[in-house]
């Protein structure tokens, strides 16, 4: 519609009064001389132009629906949250990494209110029916360029998935996301092609199949002292964590409840307990990785308790300061940036 704006002029008290008056009858300034223009187009204009221009009008108005509808792009979210589930769609055209980084600054509290929910926190974000949002499946594997993005998000179990045109579902754990999301988003690149090249990086591997098992949890007879806390060799980087290797001086036995320090056994045990980039903290368990003597290997987590974390990131001090002369946080920072070099593509 080719509207324009047409001026009229009115002392400021006169119009004040008039929009007080106006407001005790539940109308406004603007809608009452819109009705009066409306009123006065009606009496001077002929009825057979009147209807001649309604008649253009209408086949713009429909024209101009028919061209959004082509050019409209969706996006749809199964959402599980507090055992609530949520079928979405918006017409916004997000993709896998802008709900990644949305989903992230969710969780650490900078978008969105976590008392509503995230699903209430998504702009232009429409309830759907579980049929709708398997007919925006169907379009997404079809690849007609009409969906953008197709996901689940259950932050219930900590995972997420997502419907790739040639692979169909994958699944990731929320942390692995997070983590790929928060080296795209940091990286500084405004050209997006460098930013789903380090997002999809990142993720490279981390699907999750109907194969793959939790981490077990150890539990032994003691907890990890701190004076058993010994870190040596070279500090590793892996999915935004640096990896402490951590000498077994004590008895895993007593403290993970396995069965390697025996003398019959062949098995033996990496250590690693990791630090968190993105979080700037130590993350909450060891990483534990039982090697068997015919070539297996199991991952297993030990829990630290908050002292025992206390205890770690001290010695994490200790050690950037002894082996590179750095504090943690400047050793961390540097790795950060080599990282941010590394992941984007020359081009």
């Amino acid at each position: 519609m080719d509207a324009v704006s047409i001026e009229l002029r009115m002392d400021k008290r006169q119009l004040a009064a008039l929009k007080q008056a106006l407001a005790e009858d539940g109308t406004t300034v603007e809608r009452a001389m819109q009705d009066r223009l409306n009123e006065l187009y009606d009496q001077r204009v002929p009825p057979e132009q009147r209807e001649m221009l309604q008649q253009v009008l209408d086949a713009e108005r429909l024209e101009s629906q028919r061209s959004a509808e082509a050019n409209a792009r969706y996006a749809g979210f199964h959402i599980t949250e507090n055992g609530r589930e949520h079928y979405l769609s918006t017409k916004g055209g997000q993709e896998f990494l802008d709900m990644a980084i949305l989903m992230r600054r969710y969780v650490r509290g900078i978008f969105g209110d976590k008392k509503r929910g995230f699903a209430r926190c998504i702009e232009g974000a429409e309830e759907i029916s579980p049929q709708q949002f398997e007919k925006l499946a169907a379009w997404r594997l079809e690849n007609l360029g009409i969906v953008t993005a197709l996901m689940k998000i259950n932050f219930d179990e900590g995972l997420v998935s997502a419907l790739n045109i040639m692979d169909g579902w994958q699944c990731f754990r929320l942390e692995d996301v997070f983590s790929a999301a928060y080296f795209a988003d940091k990286s500084g690149h405004a050209n997006q092609d460098v930013r789903w090249y380090i997002f999809l990086s990142r993720l490279d591997g981390k699907q999750l199949t109907s194969h793959t098992q939790p981490p077990v949890e150890l539990h032994g007879s003691r907890r990890l002292r701190p004076e058993e806390i010994v870190f040596s060799d070279e500090i590793s980087e892996l999915d935004g964590r640096l990896h402490f290797y951590m000498d077994c001086t004590f008895s895993p036995d007593e403290v993970f409840g396995t069965h390697v320090d025996t003398a019959d056994s062949n098995n033996w045990l990496n250590i690693y307990a990791e630090y968190d980039l993105e979080a700037r903290q130590v993350c909450d368990t060891l990483s534990v990785i039982l090697y068997s003597e015919g070539g297996g290997d199991y991952k297993m987590e030990y829990h630290l308790k908050p002292e025992e974390k206390n205890a770690v990131l001290e010695k994490m001090e200790q050690y950037c300061m002894t082996k590179y002369g750095q504090t943690l946080q400047e050793f961390a920072a540097e790795v950060e940036a080599n990282i941010t070099a590394i992941d984007a593509p020359r081009m």
